[in-house]
């Protein structure tokens, strides 16, 4: 069973959470079932209120009625004994010439017998007494049935007896049928009499039991659906948690490192397993420890210093502290930073503890090291400058040296063609020509040699270039000196970057001029100078702008592009396109010198297209 930190079971504390979600839906559940009840409750007793105040309002307007028709002896014996002809000898205030009061309550008992019932269990009962004997009629008993007739020392039903008895107003209480009723009772003192217009309770609460069968049938299944839900998403938070929580201990355990967390009055809280391997204390006693407890004096009021601003201020420290850990002498980087909740307060102070006693010591091992090799940087720096030096001159000194019995070679050859051409025959005619183009060309190899030298030596002069005009100029010393070849140039505007003027026309003139020179037996040939955003070749590359060369001429296989930058590696033979076979090795030094990269995509007769980049900013490290 895994275990916490402070030695309690997490699948103990795990089940604990799940019991609290399941107190939590139960306690829910509970509530949502009260408030119902209590609204169904209070809209139940309101409504039986204002239907007991209908109920009397009711029967008393209709025994109003009654009552003035007795007061004022309407009947007669021939008077019509339907409410329709009470009611019409009310309206017209006829005066009838009878007052016997048997004739009174006969009607009386007519009119309630003839009067109908109100909802399906209303009822109006008519009860009077006559010497001993009561005579009961009901608005329920079929046309033409007799009263039922009782003793006065009988027992009645409630509702009937108060009613006799002079109350008055509307009671809840048993009928004849032992059912509960809402019942309102109009006495008629005058006449020994009482009426009581009655409903069942059940046909009253009917509405209000189906509506606490559905609140709880719709709120178990709403309780069902949302335990499941919260259930469900609890569990998944927990389990998110404890995920969190073991990652949390696992990290603090593992890091090697010293961590713990105090309080808001420097009480040690907990820390991590290297903190007590370090300081010697049990994990189980840490709690509520403080500092005194762990550190010599003068390091214990200096650690409650620290805490204090940390609190106070809230800010960040760090620091070194020189301990003393079994008699060696130990230096310690301390952090401290201030521990808040989610509304910025303060509740206490995270803090780390490294030991970086050997990285101080590799440290200056290191800083020995880097002088000594400095030192060595600068003497080969040195050596390197001068073997560039005496280097550049070699190249001068051959170029010179070559060059002169080059041009004499020309020199002669161009004489002995003007002067006995004539009687050369074909062969020694075609002899002193081959002469003339190998002098040529080896003048071509020296000069792209002497190029090459020069890439690679003599300090970089950083400045501005416009790379526009630059590629302007290349493309405009093209067409003078190749009127025969047009094709279509396309220079981006506005191109920019920096480095070394003179090299960057130097790339631009070998790029620009292959892209014309493989270009030149392609019908509607096509040249494009531009820049893009892109991210060169190689680990570690981010996209930066990249400028290129773009042509739609011969093109070659990408099988081949390793021979590209290669010295006196040639793609196409010299039959087929003339060249050094330098030119582009001297571009790929004069980019990595401006610490940049190129690189080609082509496929056979379809074109080529040469990137590359510019990045002055680390040329200087970059020679070194």
């Amino acid at each position: 069973m895994q275990q916490t930190s402070d030695g309690g079971s997490i699948d103990s504390e795990r089940y604990l959470d799940s019991r609290r979600i399941a107190t939590v839906i139960v306690l829910m559940a509970l509530m949502v079932y009260g408030v119902a009840g209590l609204a169904i409750w209070i809209i139940y007793n309101a409504r039986l209120e204002q239907y007991r105040a209908n109920l009397l309002a009711s029967a008393q307007n209709k025994i109003s009625l009654l009552e003035h028709i007795t007061h004022s002896h309407i009947f007669d014996d021939h008077s019509p004994a339907s409410p329709h002809a009470i009611d019409e000898d009310f309206n017209t205030g006829r005066e009838p010439d009878n007052q016997d009061p048997s004739k009174i309550l006969s009607h009386l008992a007519n009119a309630i017998t003839h009067s109908g019932s109100f909802r399906q269990t209303g009822e109006n009962v008519l009860g009077y007494y006559e010497g001993d004997d009561l005579y009961i009629f009901s608005s329920r008993e079929p046309e033409g049935a007799g009263p039922y007739i009782l003793k006065r020392a009988d027992p009645l039903p409630e509702p009937l007896r108060r009613a006799l008895a002079g109350d008055s107003g509307t009671i809840i209480a048993k009928d004849y049928r032992d059912k509960k009723v809402i019942a309102a009772l109009v006495p008629l003192p005058k006449l020994d009499a009482a009426v009581v217009v009655k409903m069942d309770m059940s046909e009253f609460s009917a509405p209000y039991r189906r509506a606490i069968i559905v609140t709880l049938l719709l709120g178990t299944v709403w309780i069902i659906i949302y335990s499941l839900i919260f259930w469900r998403e609890g569990r998944r938070i927990i389990s998110k948690l404890a995920f969190t929580e073991d990652r949390y201990r696992t990290l603090m355990d593992n890091v090697p490192l010293c961590v713990f967390l105090k309080d808001g009055n420097g009480n040690y809280l907990t820390a991590n397993r290297y903190f007590y391997l370090r300081y010697g204390v049990n994990k189980k006693t840490i709690p509520r420890m403080t500092d005194q407890a762990i550190f010599p004096p003068e390091t214990a009021s200096q650690h409650l210093a620290d805490d204090q601003r940390v609190l106070n201020e809230g800010i960040t420290l760090t620091g070194y502290e020189t301990q003393f850990l079994n008699g060696d002498e130990r230096i310690i980087r301390y952090l401290k930073c201030p521990l808040k909740n989610n509304d910025g307060d303060t509740l206490g102070i995270i803090g780390i503890h490294q030991d970086v006693t050997q990285d101080r010591r590799n440290s200056e091992a290191l800083r020995k090291l880097n002088a000594q090799l400095e030192s060595q940087v600068r003497l080969r720096t040195a050596q390197y400058e001068v073997a560039n030096r005496e280097l550049e001159s070699f190249a001068y000194s051959v170029s010179h040296d070559l060059r002169a019995p080059l041009r004499a070679m020309a020199g002669f050859s161009e004489a002995l063609k003007e002067e006995y051409g004539e009687k050369f025959d074909q062969t020694a005619a075609d002899y002193i020509s081959r002469i003339l183009r190998a002098t040529h060309n080896m003048a071509e190899l020296i000069d792209s040699l002497l190029s090459l030298s020069r890439s690679t030596t003599g300090e970089l002069k950083i400045a501005p270039l416009d790379i526009s005009s630059l590629s302007q100029q290349v493309v405009d010393d093209l067409r003078q000196a190749d009127p025969g070849h047009c094709p279509e140039v396309v220079i981006a505007p506005d191109l920019s970057a920096e480095g070394d003027n003179w090299l960057i026309r130097n790339v631009l003139e070998n790029l620009i001029g292959n892209a014309w020179k493989y270009t030149s037996k392609t019908p509607s040939a096509r040249i494009e100078i531009g820049s893009t955003r892109a991210t060169p070749p190689g680990e570690g590359s981010t996209e930066q702008e990249v400028f290129y060369v773009r042509d739609n001429g011969s093109g070659f296989d990408m099988a081949y592009v390793n021979k590209l930058f290669r010295p006196f590696q040639r793609i196409h033979t010299q039959k087929e396109y003339q060249g050094s076979g330098i030119g582009l090795a001297t571009v790929e030094r004069i980019i990595h010198r401006h610490n940049g990269q190129i690189w080609a995509d082509s496929a056979p007769e379809r074109g080529a297209t040469f990137f590359f980049t510019l990045d002055h900013l680390s040329h200087a490290d970059h020679e070194s």
